[in-house]
């Protein structure tokens, strides 16, 4: 995409050179352009970690959602859960504090 007032750059390098840019700019979520920039500017790249920690945490953030939904299903109807239902529970609950902490 053409950026008005914009000029291209030509710049000599080898292969493996431009395929470890490329690489780096994917994994930061970043066009080649937008990455080189960056670099030759000397400013801050982007997190790429950012963008998977919300992802996670809106996964945890669902999961915990489930599990009190499944509780008040259960007060409702005044019912007892089975108690492989409540370890799976409890075994659910420490994997997502332990997620939480990794945050």
């Amino acid at each position: 995409m053409s950026r008005v007032g914009t000029i291209r750059l030509y710049c000599y390098m080898s292969v493996d050179e431009k395929q470890k840019i490329a690489n780096t700019a994917e994994s930061l979520n970043i066009s080649i352009s937008q990455y080189m920039r960056i670099c030759a500017l000397h400013q801050k790249l982007p997190n790429p970690y950012r963008n998977q920690a919300t992802l996670a945490l809106s996964k945890i953030n669902a999961n915990i959602a489930r599990l009190g939904n499944l509780q008040r299903t259960v007060i409702d109807k005044n019912q007892q859960l089975p108690p492989d239902v409540i370890q799976q529970i409890r075994e659910l609950s420490g994997l997502l504090h332990d997620k939480l902490r990794e945050f």
